[in-house]
């Protein structure tokens, strides 16, 4: 088995599908020595911004001097980002060897149910797990699939859990309301485990009482707000007597939520025994990386690379572009997946655009090029449509002058085929 026999291995097992229990993950984890209990976790859920949680925290650690495993859904360009110690991706060559050893199981439990056949992101956190007791990680820095209860990251115990924004997300599994969805991912809410709250939530804030959990909620107990913004990154004060100062490189004004998580995280790391300083803090946001959102590919015209996908990411969006750039023009493009809000989106992003490019990524799941056409065109004139990512740059391309702005947005995956577009890989 090479690299790409792996893969083509992996990516059908999503056919599973969803599993409202967690027994196909801990038996998967069983047959290779369960790894996951003699990790230390911190555990990240949320609707927005965990994965740049992930980058912050795993920043943090690693310039404090800790081996960090870091676990993130999906990738952006290769498979191997999902899975990293240090921030270095996993070798390819580990991806095989763990899938090989993987598969022999997994072809095993199918054969006893087919109701015990591991789903993909099953057998991507048996690979993370496995992995990072390899590496004897000090701690790894994991973030939630789709929810939280049954989520496969959930059978972990970990040292603390951290929950983000919530919005409208995967509701046809979680729930068609933001309550609801808030009581999935409480689900990874444990007893006696601290927890960090990106925001309020009543919803999270009663599990925590219901579990003697120690709670920090961002904003009420642990203050922040942001100085300045520029194209070198963002400026934010944190703290609630003494105000400590940081910058991070990454843009849109969403980050600096993100980042003051990330110290609150940092700060209850602290308490639970984990020697870090301010100064690692400091460094270590400066130096987070997570591409592909926010992302500056060129210059004359300005081309910005982002993974929005909802409705309350596209406000922040516009906000953020409105903020950071001045244009003549605003030329969009545009692919998302098929279970999106689209009309809520267009909505939004269709008022700030001179020019709109509906077009579909090249992933099984991609909402059709027409389909998002007419709903753009609900709001604005100027929409065209291209039945790839790339004609759809080429012709943004075309209609743009020096001292415009190309956005091209959407999802992950239409942030992946841009940045391959342009040439630059997930560190760039």
């Amino acid at each position: 088995m090479d690299y790409e026999e792996a893969l083509d291995y992996l990516f059908p097992l999503v056919r599973h599908g969803t599993k409202l229990s967690l027994d196909n993950t801990e038996e998967l984890l069983s047959h290779v020595g369960n790894p996951h209990h003699s990790l230390k976790f911190v555990h990240v859920a949320g609707s927005k911004g965990k994965g740049s949680v992930c980058a912050f925290v795993s920043s943090i650690l690693k310039e404090a001097g800790y081996n960090v495993g870091t676990f993130t859904s999906p990738h952006l360009v290769d498979f191997t980002e999902r899975i990293r110690v240090d921030w270095e991706p996993i070798s390819r060559d580990d991806v095989v060897r763990l899938v090989s050893e993987l598969k022999s199981i997994a072809e095993k439990m199918t054969s006893d149910s087919r109701l015990k056949s591991p789903s993909f992101f099953e057998m991507c956190v048996a690979i993370a797990f496995k992995y990072f007791q390899e590496r004897e990680v000090d701690i790894a820095v994991v973030e939630a699939g789709m929810g939280g209860q049954y989520d496969s990251t959930n059978v972990i115990q970990p040292v603390l859990s951290v929950i983000t924004h919530l919005s409208m997300e995967h509701s046809e599994h979680l729930g068609r309301s933001l309550s609801r969805i808030a009581k999935d991912k409480a689900g990874i809410i444990k007893e006696g485990v601290p927890v960090v709250l990106s925001e309020e939530s009543e919803v999270f804030e009663s599990r925590c009482d219901e579990n003697d959990c120690d709670l920090t909620v961002l904003g009420r107990d642990t203050r922040f707000g942001r100085e300045s913004s520029d194209h070198s990154g963002q400026r934010f004060w944190v703290g609630n007597g003494e105000r400590k100062r940081f910058h991070i490189s990454l843009l849109g004004n969403y980050q600096v939520q993100n980042a003051a998580t990330a110290y609150a995280v940092s700060e209850k790391l602290k308490e639970l025994g984990y020697e870090i300083s301010d100064e690692h803090v400091r460094i270590g946001l400066e130096n987070a990386s997570w591409p592909g959102r926010m992302h500056i590919v060129r210059r004359e015209p300005t081309v910005v690379v982002d993974s929005t996908h909802d409705v309350d990411g596209a406000k922040e969006l516009v906000e953020s572009l409105r903020e950071l750039f001045k244009f003549e023009k605003a030329i969009l493009v545009f692919a998302a997946l098929e279970d999106k809000d689209v009309r809520g989106m267009a909505e939004i992003l269709a008022p700030f655009s001179t020019v709109i490019v509906t077009t579909q990524a090249q992933y099984k799941k991609a909402m059709p090029a027409d389909f998002a056409e007419k709903e753009f065109k609900r709001f604005a004139d100027s929409v065209k449509t291209k039945p790839t990512i790339q004609e759809a740059i080429d012709l943004a391309l075309e209609e743009a002058g020096e001292n415009d702005l190309v956005c091209i947005t959407g999802s992950i995956f239409t942030a992946s085929e841009a940045l391959a577009y342009f040439g630059k890989s997930s560190a760039d």
